[in-house]
């Protein structure tokens, strides 16, 4: 029913391991892909964050809080395309 695979992640994994020893460079990038968008409405994880950090932020009348966030959660959320 299942044809065999040929590499195994394990053995992939074996392969950048011994590639990382002889080389002194991992073979991988150090990249986080999970960014989110720049602009509200992009990516709902990122605005669902924002939105929880501004509440947050609103309940305690924003004491504390460095103007650049809140010019960056401000900005983030003056889009021109009403949220529903």
């Amino acid at each position: 029913m299942f044809e065999a695979v040929s590499t195994t992640p394990v053995d992939q994994y074996r392969e950048l391991l011994k590639e990382e020893r002889e080389t002194q460079k991992p073979a991988v990038s150090n990249d986080n892909f999970d960014l989110g968008g720049e602009r509200a409405r992009e990516y709902n994880l990122s605005d669902t964050t924002r939105a929880r950090l501004l509440d947050e932020l609103a309940q305690q009348k924003f004491a504390g809080t460095p103007p650049e966030i809140r010019t960056e959660l401000f900005g983030y959320f003056a889009a021109d395309t009403p949220f529903s």
